[in-house]
């Protein structure tokens, strides 16, 4: 039988003192930065579980080292959406590093959008929620009036600690990118339009067609649902009044993707005949053929800094902040290409 990993390992792994490492795992502010780097990842290499019940009774015995992940979309939906899950995983690592567990809430019907929160606001089962705001911010303010600690993974109107993508700058470099290839007949396909997240993609797409002297008014365009078939409808109704276009921007890779299907399936081939971008980044586009191109999120390390808000938040610490915009960056790959019409002719 193996033996079992203390946290005295871990110290001898990490080089310091198992108060350090202790310090760590309950998330303390005062260990230099590179210790903690050690720590960690000597936890990591070791494989190394916290012992829950004592790390209760030595912080605070009313705390139950479980943290709630509200999420408003139902579980088909969000196990089959790349993103989310690359932001639970960063949640859960960072999560179980620190000894905590993670208690996942769902929607359980379209016709209830607080169903997501309505356990947690009727008894007090967690120590603080990590609330996804991508179909909006209603139910955070209502967790913090019930007594929660919680921290927004996007986008929230209210005085509330929140983590979100720089989603209007990647959609401008996107954008950037298309034009400096030579489209200018671009469609877009959007995510419902009331979400932050699809407003900002917006600001930053206008912003970038402005900059270069081309007005977005008009600007044709498809409103889906971050699935991967509304990629594949928006499409079809883009190229249906809009046959001229020589390029697609789609606010996430799966609507990408539905896009690209379509194309194939009624013979226009990307990126020869019409380019396609999309946003996210998820571990598919890469693999995809053609691989696509797209606008990378830092989607597990957002997961990992909401936890490290939440238990600062928990500790009663400065946040430095209560709003961090987590950085993008633009990936070129085989879907994005000069438009037909800007080819260089045979001799």
């Amino acid at each position: 039988m193996a033996k079992r990993v203390t946290i005295r390992d871990v110290a001898k792994r990490a080089q310091t003192s198992y108060q350090t490492v202790s310090r760590v795992i309950n998330n303390k502010g005062d260990v230099a930065p590179d210790t903690r780097a050690r720590v960690l990842a000597a936890i990591n290499e070791l494989n190394y579980r916290p012992n829950l019940a004592a790390r209760a009774l030595a912080q605070d015995s009313e705390r139950t080292a479980i943290i709630a992940v509200a999420i408003p979309f139902d579980s088909d939906f969000l196990f089959s959406n790349a993103h989310l899950m690359q932001m639970l995983h960063g949640i859960d690592r960072e999560a179980t590093l620190h000894g905590y567990s993670i208690l996942l809430s769902t929607l359980r019907s379209a016709d209830d959008p607080l169903s997501p929160y309505q356990r947690l606001l009727d008894r007090q089962i967690v120590d603080g929620v990590i609330f996804e705001s991508g179909m909006g911010d209603e139910g955070a303010q209502l967790l913090v009036e019930k007594g929660y600690p919680v921290v927004v993974m996007g986008y929230t109107r209210h005085d509330i600690p929140c983590i979100h993508a720089d989603d209007e700058g990647g959609a401008y470099v996107l954008t950037q990118h298309l034009l400096a290839l030579g489209h200018r007949r671009i469609g877009l396909i959007t995510g419902p339009a009331n979400t932050m997240a699809v407003q900002a993609r917006w600001r930053g797409f206008e912003t970038a067609m402005r900059d270069a002297a081309h007005d977005p008014t008009g600007t044709a365009f498809a409103e889906g649902d971050f699935a991967t078939e509304s990629g594949y409808s928006g499409a079809a109704e883009l190229f249906e009044t809009y046959p001229d276009l020589t390029a697609i921007l789609a606010f996430n890779d799966a609507m990408a993707l539905g896009a690209v299907r379509w194309l194939r399936e009624n013979d226009i081939l990307v990126p020869d005949d019409v380019s396609v971008a999309g946003f996210d980044d998820v571990p598919s586009a890469e693999f995809h053929s053609p691989s696509l191109t797209t606008v990378r999120l830092s989607s597990v390390e957002s997961g990992q800094r909401a936890v490290q808000l939440l238990l600062s938040l928990l500790d009663q610490r400065s946040t430095n902040g209560s709003k961090i915009v987590m950085p993008t960056h633009l990936v070129v790959r085989e879907t994005t290409a000069v438009p037909p019409a800007l080819e260089p002719q045979e001799a």
